[in-house]
């Protein structure tokens, strides 16, 4: 058998089916505790690798401001983080997705 026929064979792809299987679900896990923070015109937003948000913090010039334009700066800071949030998910799956083939049979 060639070697592109044994990276084919049933066994071996369902040994590589269990590997991703197994390691996202380990990205899932270290993505709910995992932390991060973006920052936009005056607000911080933290929020989980899952997408929960845990806190907003508005900087006081930031709150001083109209409260139709503070929520306008909102909403484009929390659209932020969560496209930080699944840039950092697609990175995660992108590494688990090289190493499949590295992966000893």
């Amino acid at each position: 058998m060639t070697e592109k026929t044994d990276t084919l064979s049933p066994k071996n792809l369902v040994e590589k089916a269990n590997y991703m299987r197994k390691n996202i679900q380990d990205m899932e896990k270290n993505l709910e505790n995992e932390m991060l923070l973006e920052r936009y015109q005056g607000i911080q937003v933290h929020i989980r690798g899952n997408g929960v948000i845990e806190k907003l913090t508005i900087d006081p010039e930031v709150q001083a401001k109209p409260m139709i334009e503070c929520a306008d700066i909102l909403v484009q800071a929390v659209n932020k983080a969560l496209q930080g949030c699944e840039k950092n998910r697609q990175n995660n799956l992108l590494s688990i997705l090289s190493q499949i083939d590295e992966q000893a049979p």
